[in-house]
């Protein structure tokens, strides 16, 4: 299956994103709500959401204030949906940006934040992405990315494709009218992100990074902040001395 682009994708299902959450039985909010709040310290100010989709990362912030938030993504039909849900908020910002072909103009920030975008980054652009973090997490920062995947092993991935596609396809069919952006994000979950890369690519910026496996490695996470480079092999973790675990 070809991939469509992913403004054409995110467009076509912004106003149904609700519904993978929903099919997921609230399993991928709980995560993003999991990884959100233990990244988030006392003493954070500032935050960029990558890839911020419809915002969901933002409800989870609410009472951290004084704290500023700034989510960009794509796709203008997400951004709409966001600054629909969370724009009246105070300190809340949302801009439609292709990150990996345009900088965002933002200073570095405390948290940058990336829920469920990792799969979307062709290996391509792996390095773009990285420099822009590293931009974006300055000499203090940190990030903290979730992603979800199809587990390794063969009858889990088996179970999930066929959920996916017997389940969820049909009825975001059902909702959305039609099935093709469901079916060109599935087609991504094809390609397993590529941990180690990542690893040795913001090992090279001086970036330590904290690789976490859940669910038969279904689900990823990487947490990461600026100190002396360290590796990181698929699998272990790389704890960095001041708490980033």
């Amino acid at each position: 299956m070809s991939l469509l682009p992913l403004q054409q994708v995110f467009d076509g299902l912004a106003p149904y994103y609700h519904l993978p959450d929903l099919l997921s039985f609230r399993v991928a909010d709980r995560l993003r709500r999991n990884v959100v709040r233990a990244a988030l310290r006392p003493a954070d100010r500032t935050v960029i959401d990558l890839m911020c989709g419809s915002g969901n990362n933002r409800k989870w912030l609410t009472g951290r204030q004084p704290l500023h938030y700034t989510g960009y993504d794509v796709s203008p039909a997400m951004i709409r949906e966001a600054r629909r849900r969370y724009g009246a908020s105070a300190g809340v910002d949302f801009f439609e940006r292709d990150l990996l072909r345009e900088d965002c103009g933002a200073g570095a920030a405390d948290l940058v934040l990336c829920s469920y975008g990792l799969k979307c980054i062709p290996p391509a652009d792996y390095e773009a992405f990285v420099c822009l973090v590293d931009r974006a997490i300055g000499q203090q920062g940190r990030f903290c990315f979730l992603e979800f995947q199809y587990p390794s092993a063969p009858f889990p991935r088996r179970l999930a494709k066929a959920y996916l596609k017997w389940i969820c396809r049909p009825l975001n069919g059902l909702v959305a009218g039609n099935s093709m952006a469901t079916r060109a994000l599935e087609a991504r979950l094809q390609f397993p992100v590529d941990t180690e890369r990542w690893c040795a690519l913001f090992a090279a910026k001086g970036i330590a990074v904290a690789l976490r496996r859940r669910f038969g490695g279904a689900v990823i996470e990487l947490e990461g902040q600026r100190i002396a480079a360290q590796s990181c092999a698929a699998g272990t973790q790389a704890v960095a001395p001041d708490g980033v675990s």
